[in-house]
């Protein structure tokens, strides 16, 4: 009895054992002290283990589901002495398997659309069209052809404008002129390029105050010795002291350095009095010094009549001439060696009369019958001019 009792302590042992090592089985053992019993039975379950963990998926797909691991448990199986049997530990499940990559990620999204508008000035603008805010959207809009534009500096001679599509183009602007040089004038051609003139002699020349234009594009200081101060002289567009020797006419002078508070004038020069002369003549109507002889009252000299003629003043009508130069009108009749007043009256046939005082183109009479013609013209009415160059 002893015996079967340490049989059933060391089975009951094993049994224990058992159930620690497969985790799932349980055991029942009932001890019979003094035979009271027959031998225990004992049942034992069989446990799985469980399967592997899932693998693991890559990027961002999903991986595939793990396989499940299985085991099969070890049976309690015998009844010893009244002890159960210890059920033997289960397998360790398999691994499961990995799991597959992760499909790729999405596209890049298209770009964005232009950011909206709330009124039009949040919409900009160019210089040849305008932007509007229409349903929070900026809608653009050329402006007319020939709309001027401002803000863009324009060439000489053009203007910018727009040309009805949204462009700026330079259009010809004639009055869009350059600024013009001191005494030049600037102004725009026909085809549109700036040219420049000289401005007119005289004109104020606006680089320095009191100096004029020459006529030549160049500023000067004086043309004439009007433009300068009293007492001085315009020489070589200059205005300098006036003097008696400076080689222009200036000051109080009647004639180039003489007269007025200068030497006297010689014979031939200007003069306004006696006293701007040498010779103490100064002809009253042409204003010219004399030599003194012109006005002794006497033919002497070089005179064709008395104080006239030769380089004395001309002779009037009717006085002595040797040359047309000595007649105030410049007729000294070639016969008679006088002034003549009309030659129309001098009882000759000259100039171009076809008679004696008469025909020819100018201002005589027309011819009578029998003086002699050339046309019709020079006869008077009713005597016409035959063949014989005779008025009928």
């Amino acid at each position: 009895m002893k015996l079967q009792w340490f049989r059933g302590v060391v089975f009951g042992a094993f049994a224990l054992l058992g159930a620690a090592c497969s985790g799932e089985g349980s055991v029942v053992t009932t001890f019979i002290q003094g035979g009271a019993s027959n031998a225990g039975a004992t049942n034992s379950s069989s446990g799985g283990a469980s399967g592997g963990s899932a693998g693991a998926g890559s990027a961002s797909g999903a991986g595939s589901s793990a396989g499940t691991g299985s085991g099969t448990g070890g049976s309690a199986g015998f009844s010893a002495g009244g002890v159960a049997g210890a059920g033997s530990s289960g397998n360790a499940g398999n691994a499961g398997n990995a799991g597959s990559a992760g499909n790729a990620g999405g596209t890049i999204g298209d770009a964005g659309a232009p950011y909206g508008c709330v009124s039009d000035t949040d919409c900009g603008a160019s210089a040849c069209a305008s932007s509007t805010c229409v349903a929070g959207a900026c809608v653009s809009a050329p402006l007319p052809f020939g709309s001027p534009v401002t803000a863009l500096p324009a060439s000489a001679c053009h203007s910018n404008i727009c040309d009805g599509q949204g462009n700026v183009i330079a259009w010809l602007d004639p009055s869009n002129v350059p600024a013009s040089a001191p005494c030049m004038v600037a102004r725009c051609d026909a085809l549109g390029n700036a040219t420049s003139l000289p401005a007119v002699a005289g004109t104020p020349c606006l680089s320095a105050a009191g100096a004029r234009c020459d006529g030549a594009g160049k500023c000067v200081a004086c043309l004439a010795a009007a433009d300068c101060p009293s007492g001085q002289s315009c020489v070589a567009h200059a205005c300098a002291s006036s003097s008696c020797t400076d080689g222009v006419q200036s000051g109080s002078e009647t004639d180039v350095d003489c007269g007025g508070s200068c030497a006297r004038c010689a014979v031939g020069k200007a003069c306004a009095i006696d006293q701007d002369c040498a010779s103490d003549a100064c002809e009253p109507v042409a204003k010219i010094c004399l030599n003194a002889t012109c006005i002794d009252e006497r033919k002497d000299g070089n005179e064709t009549d008395l104080d006239c003629g030769g380089s004395c003043s001309p002779c009037v009508p009717g006085l002595k001439c040797l040359v047309n130069a000595d007649c105030t009108n410049h007729r000294c009749d070639p016969t008679l060696h006088q002034c003549a007043g009309s030659y129309c009256l001098d009882g000759r046939m000259d100039v171009d009369e076809t008679d004696v005082d008469c025909g020819g183109p100018n201002s005589c009479s027309r011819c009578i019958a029998g003086q002699h013609c050339k046309s019709n013209a020079d006869c008077r009415v009713g005597h016409p001019c035959n063949a014989n160059g005779v008025c009928e």
